[in-house]
């Protein structure tokens, strides 16, 4: 084969091999966030995402009308956190002022007496 053919074709195929292996390596390294639903901890601010954890698919030992018990919500970067947005502490607000109404990312449950 002639040498002036081959090299330049061994440059475009190594080119496009490191190409092809750099998209794949991309695409490994994407995190996947799932919306999950995210125990309040009773005590702490209902705005920071420090006061939610315990991600679960569904809200746990829920039911009543008085104080959040979980949200549903994207997993933040902080893993076991989740990502708390406008619309999320809109729906709080909303299901604090209506307990008795239908919130589709907030639960609400009664405090325990001391």
């Amino acid at each position: 084969m002639n040498k002036k053919f081959f090299l330049p074709v061994l440059a475009i195929v190594a080119i496009a091999g490191v190409c092809m292996f750099s998209a794949f390596k991309a695409n490994a390294n994407k995190e996947v966030r799932t919306e999950q639903w995210f125990q309040y901890d009773g005590s702490g601010p209902l705005d920071e995402a420090s006061s939610y954890g315990n991600p679960s698919p569904s809200p746990s030992n829920c039911g009543g009308t008085e104080q959040v018990c979980a949200i549903r919500a994207m997993e933040s970067s902080v893993e076991g956190q989740p990502e708390i947005d406008q619309t999320i502490l809109d729906e709080i607000d909303a299901a604090l002022q209506n307990p008795t109404g239908t919130h589709d990312n907030v639960e609400l449950r009664n405090i325990e007496a001391q």
